[in-house]
């Protein structure tokens, strides 16, 4: 769901779209990639939140209901010493999320197209802020194009107990929907139990997960 903009919001859109071709896409297999994240979250507090949205026009105009977020490019988890930013991405038609440690980053958008909003005082982060953060679960599905389980939704916990998915889909009247190029961020459980790829038994909030000694 792309909302009204300028064509400055159109061309930050599409390039954001060739940024995310080639993407290293997160696949179910890759477990020590999974455990290395789970452990940057896990080793420290959060204390940052930000989004990944066009340079210009409106945010959230209309992608803030219901506990659920819609963001156009990625999410930024930040640390006092790194982070993990979850992107979409795609290659050729094989669709999935991109997790990676800021540090480690293999693409820094053009900020002159993308900018990076701090959410950290949204009502749905701030139970987030000033914790660990646990990653729980994970859902898979296998795209056109290939014969690996990609992942699409992982599943956060904070110490605390809050609980927040992101996930590739957008929002719509109905709820969220999948969309490969959009993320949604849901804090709702029942919201995000109820959101499925089409044919897909696991739904957003996934199967769970335990990092490795955890």
């Amino acid at each position: 769901m792309i909302p009204e903009g300028t064509s400055s919001t159109l061309a930050g859109t599409d390039a954001m779209a060739a940024s995310n071709e080639g993407l290293p896409i997160l696949f179910a297999e890759d477990q020590r990639r999974l455990n290395t994240i789970a452990g940057v979250l896990k080793g420290s507090e959060v204390s940052r939140i930000t989004y990944a949205i066009p340079a210009e026009g409106p945010w959230p105009s209309g992608r803030a209901q219901n506990n659920v977020h819609e963001i156009d490019d990625g999410v930024e988890l930040l640390t006092p010493g790194d982070g993990v930013v979850v992107r979409w991405a795609m290659s050729g038609r094989v669709e999935g999320l991109s997790v990676e440690l800021l540090s480690e980053a293999s693409y820094h958008p053009d900020h002159a197209l993308i900018r990076r909003l701090d959410v950290s005082e949204f009502t749905q982060w701030q139970p987030f802020l000033g914790r660990p953060l646990f990653l729980r679960g994970i859902a898979t599905h296998v795209p056109d194009g290939t014969d690996r389980a990609t992942i699409w939704s992982l599943r956060f916990e904070s110490s605390g107990e809050a609980k927040v998915v992101i996930a590739l889909g957008e929002w719509t009247r109905a709820g969220p929907e999948y969309l490969p190029d959009t993320l949604v961020a849901i804090f709702d459980e029942a919201i995000a139990r109820s959101f499925r790829i089409p044919d897909n038994p696991i739904s957003a909030w996934g199967v769970d997960w335990r990092v490795d000694g955890a």
